[in-house]
């Protein structure tokens, strides 16, 4: 039993290291990218993975993203690594990027920016069910 324990441990740790080892900050542009992004996330179950949603007005809800006005992101970032992966999306280029420079500033180093208009990424995210259609729980979906 020490020994399935010790394995899991190293292989959690493996993981974990794998992950900080390839953090990097960049741009999605392709709808596929985002989508890869929130299965793996899933399969993880969300361990190490911040994905904000910083839209006012929403009709749908994205799954796994938590939706927060901007100005409450030090919240969500509160207790994280800084190779954690971290996902923003808003329905304005300069909000997005202004808030990643923002966590950027904070120390994180593995943050995703999603440059893809509102109704192109939702088009996608609804073909393969990835929206909910009510409001969301306060911490997400």
């Amino acid at each position: 039993m020490k020994k399935i324990s010790l394995l899991l441990i190293l292989l959690l740790m493996g993981c974990s290291f794998s992950m900080e080892k390839d953090a990097r900050s960049e741009t999605y542009t392709d709808p596929q990218q985002v989508i890869d992004a929130i299965k793996e996330a899933q399969r993880s179950k969300y361990k190490n993975y911040l994905f904000l949603d910083l839209r006012e007005e929403i009709d749908e809800y994205i799954k796994g993203f938590h939706n927060t006005p901007p100005s409450e992101i030090d919240a969500y970032l509160e207790g994280l690594k800084t190779y954690t992966f971290i996902m923003v999306f808003s329905n304005s280029n300069e909000l997005t990027s202004e808030r990643v420079s923002y966590i950027q500033s904070k120390g994180f180093n593995n943050v995703k920016y999603i440059d893809i208009t509102v109704e192109t990424l939702l088009n996608a995210l609804r073909d393969v069910d990835l929206l909910y259609n009510e409001s969301c729980p306060p911490k997400g979906c």
